[in-house]
C-alpha cells in the first residue's frame, strides 16, 4: 500500500503529467508509466486532489483512462458530489438531462468551476462509467463542527465504525488543528471530530460501492481526506482492501 508524490513541471504555462512520481516508501523516483502499472492489481486508487490545480485533474483522467483501456471495471467515486444528490448526476450520465442544465445544477451543488472536472466528467459519461458522490450533506458536517458528534444519532453512527478524534492525535495533526486555537475562535469546536465524521462517511460510501459490484473505485478526492491515515485507513475498518494513493 505504497503512496506515490507526483514531481511535475509545468510546460508553456500548460499544465504537464507529472515526469516522476516518489514512491515514498523508499523514497525513490517512480516513472509514469511504471505507477500506471503498479495500480492495475488495486482495488482503490485514490488520487488526492488541489480542488482547482489543473495538473491534479489531469493526472486523474489519466489513471482513469488507463485503468479503462486495461479492461477494468471502474467506478468514479468524487467528493465534489454529496451522496444525495446522486440521481442529479445519474441524469446527466443517462441523457435526460441536458449538458445545460446539468452545468446549472452543478453550480448549485458544487463551489467550484464545471471547466475543473469536465474532462473527467465527459470521459466518464462517454465512457459509461459510473460516477457516485461520496461526500456527505455539508449541513450535517458542519453542525458536528460547531456541536459535537452527539448531534447524529449513535445507530447511525455504531453502522459506519465511526471513531471520535479522541487519542487521534495523528489525525489532528495531519489536518492541521491540533493545538490550534483559532478554529475555536471561529466557532468550530469540534471541528475534528466533523472531519473525521465526514472521511468516515467517504470511506463508508466507498466499501458500499465495492459491496455492490466487482468494480476498481478510482477515487477523486482532496489531498489530506487522501493521507493514508484518513479515508484510506478508514476504509480498512470494514475490510482488507488493496490500495494506492497518488498525490499531487
Amino acid at each position: 500500500m505504497f503512496r506515490y508524490l507526483a514531481l511535475f513541471i509545468l510546460l508553456s504555462a500548460c499544465a504537464a503529467l507529472p515526469e516522476n512520481y516518489i514512491a515514498l516508501d523508499t523514497l525513490t523516483p517512480v516513472p509514469h508509466e511504471e505507477l500506471l502499472r503498479n495500480i492495475e492489481d488495486k482495488k482503490v486508487v485514490f488520487v488526492g486532489e488541489i480542488h482547482t490545480d489543473r495538473v491534479s485533474h489531469r493526472v486523474q483522467l489519466e489513471v482513469i483512462k488507463h485503468l479503462h483501456k486495461s479492461n477494468k471495471n471502474i467506478t468514479i467515486a468524487i467528493e465534489i458530489f454529496q451522496a444525495s444528490e446522486q440521481a442529479v448526476v445519474d441524469s446527466w450520465l443517462s441523457g435526460t438531462m441536458s449538458t445545460d442544465d446539468f452545468r446549472k445544477q452543478f453550480r448549485t451543488m458544487v463551489n467550484l468551476p464545471f471547466s475543473a472536472y469536465e474532462e473527467i466528467l465527459e470521459f466518464a459519461k462517454q465512457n459509461n462509467i459510473p460516477l457516485r458522490g461520496i461526500d456527505t450533506e455539508r449541513k450535517l458536517i458542519a453542525a458536528v463542527s460547531r456541536n459535537g458528534i452527539k448531534t447524529v444519532p449513535e445507530d447511525y453512527l455504531r453502522e459506519i465504525k465511526y471513531s471520535d478524534c479522541t487519542g487521534e492525535t495523528e489525525y489532528a495533526v495531519a489536518l492541521g488543528i491540533f493545538n490550534d486555537r483559532q478554529y475555536h475562535q471561529a466557532g468550530m469546536p469540534f471541528l475534528c471530530d466533523g472531519q473525521r465524521l465526514r472521511d468516515t462517511i467517504m470511506a463508508y460510501n466507498i466499501v458500499n460501492i465495492l459491496r455492490e459490484k466487482d468494480t476498481t473505485v478510482v477515487a477523486l478526492i482532496g489531498i489530506m481526506h487522501a493521507s493514508k491515515i484518513a479515508v484510506p485507513a478508514l476504509l480498512q475498518k470494514y475490510d482488507n482492501v488493496p490500495y494506492e494513493v497518488i498525490k499531487i
